[in-house]
């Protein structure tokens, strides 16, 4: 597949997007999109090509963390042309969202109109039940932390991702 560049004309360029959203779809599909995986800076023992099946699982974390994630948000963020789109669960949940607010970083927050599908998609995706449980408890809670943050808002209508999401958002 060939990809192309989406256009962004706004005044940020982070996304934070729950699970389950269509970050990596986006990523692969666009040259100037990238999904930013905390796991592989959180975890030393992380491994992409299995991370949905053990996602929640792991157990060696990487005492660099969250200051080489934040670090690599930043250079990220420092190309102005690049759509960084982050995981908000965890990143919300690790203190990440809320730095880069204090570091002046503008971003939006995008999620479902209706959380109750994200049970289905993580099921589908081969999330552990352990892993689903978590996110799903503490979903409303971490939507309430990232709205006081995010200088906008993306709603994701039901049966759709993150892209039909931020192309009406265009």
């Amino acid at each position: 597949m060939t990809k192309k560049n989406l256009d962004w004309p706004h005044d940020f360029n982070v996304i934070f997007a729950f699970p389950a959203s269509g970050k990596s779809f986006m990523a692969a599909k666009y040259d100037n999109i990238i999904d930013l995986i905390g796991g592989a800076y959180k975890w030393l023992d992380f491994d992409a090509a299995k991370d949905e099946a053990i996602k929640g699982l792991y157990k060696k974390r990487n005492p660099e963390y969250p200051d080489n994630y934040l670090a690599a948000i930043e250079r990220a963020v420092a190309r102005k042309d690049t759509l960084v789109l982050l995981p908000a669960a965890k990143s919300i949940n690790d203190g990440i969202l809320q730095e880069l607010h204090r570091r002046g970083i503008k971003f939006a927050i995008a999620y479902r109109e209706n959380p109750g599908e994200l049970r289905n998609l993580f099921a589908q995706r081969g999330n552990p039940k352990e892993y689903i449980d978590s996110v799903m408890a503490r979903h409303d809670g971490t939507l309430a932390v990232a709205k006081q943050y995010a200088s906008h808002q993306i709603i994701i209508k039901p049966g759709e991702y993150l892209e039909q999401a931020l192309r009406e958002f265009l």
